[in-house]
């Protein structure tokens, strides 16, 4: 049996629905040239919150920490990077944003949902 028969039935396939994803958008309390907000992807939201505290991570937050810029999280989605992907090519954090938007945003960025709605619609 060749090697690569062998790492092949150890493997298992991991699949975005086999542990729990999020998406997140941290929102800073002063803009830093351009930007006001940060849209990120983790599996494990704490530490990551933990490793951008520590300016560890994505450079803005590691620019945003070494500022002195304070931040928050804004608001966070059950998705994967297609989601992150979308949210940021959307180039409109703002209006997702809870607190610059108020409650409006929460109906903004909701695309499961819009999908769910679609499928309904086309049955």
């Amino acid at each position: 049996m060749s090697t690569e028969a062998k790492l092949k039935g150890k493997r298992k396939s991991r699949k975005s629905t086999d542990y729990f994803t999020t998406v997140y958008l941290i929102h800073f309390n002063k803009a830093f040239r351009h930007a006001r907000h940060y849209i990120g992807f983790t599996t494990n939201l704490d530490k990551r919150i933990t490793d951008h505290l520590c300016g560890m991570g994505a450079r803005l937050m590691e620019v945003i920490t070494n500022a002195g810029i304070e931040w928050r999280v804004a608001r966070t989605w059950r998705g994967d990077r297609r989601l992150e992907r979308r949210l940021k090519d959307w180039h409109n954090a703002a209006l997702l944003c809870p607190l610059c938007s108020g409650k409006e945003a929460m109906n903004r960025g909701n695309f499961a949902r819009k999908i769910q709605r679609f499928v309904k619609h086309t049955r």
